[in-house]
Formats: C-alpha cells, sequence, structure tokens
C-alpha cells in the first residue's frame, strides 16, 4: 500500500544534499568509495557497495538512482510488518 505513492513520488523533489554526496562518492572506482565510506563512519558501507553496482547498471539518471532506496525500504516493510503483528 506505501509503495504506490512512495514509487510515484521519486521525482518529485530535485536532490538532496545527501544525494548529492552519493553521486560525489559513487563517481569514484570500487577501493577509493570504500575508503571514503569506511573513513566517514556514518554511512553503512554495504548500501554504498550496492549503491555503486546500481549505478553501474542503470546510470544516475534521478529517478534510478532513488529507486534502490525505496526498493530497500519496501522490502523492509514486509518484516516489519510481522514484527509489529
Amino acid at each position: 500500500m506505501f509503495a504506490v505513492p512512495r514509487l510515484a513520488m521519486l521525482t518529485r523533489y530535485p536532490p538532496w544534499q545527501d544525494e548529492l554526496w552519493t553521486l560525489e562518492v559513487l563517481a569514484r572506482d570500487f577501493p577509493t568509495m570504500l575508503r571514503w565510506i569506511v573513513a566517514d563512519q556514518t554511512h553503512p558501507p554495504l548500501f554504498y557497495a550496492m549503491a555503486w553496482v546500481w549505478q553501474r547498471v542503470g546510470g544516475d539518471v534521478l529517478w534510478w538512482m532513488r529507486l534502490l532506496p525505496a526498493l530497500i525500504g519496501m522490502a523492509a516493510a514486509v518484516p516489519l510488518v510481522y514484527l509489529v503483528r
């Protein structure tokens, strides 16, 4: 139920500062990107590893880059519902 409005509004707003920072980090080669993320210690390295591959598959178009976190959120909603029940 929450997936429809989430997907419908993927490109409604311009890129935010953290999205622009993510694109800057993803522009690096994989080892350099991982060093940046590990040194930063505020962002989960697994997400950036997935996003690096995701960007190589679909490019850095706004809707494509926002689709990965949206899909992760939708996938997390399923176990959350079972946990709350």
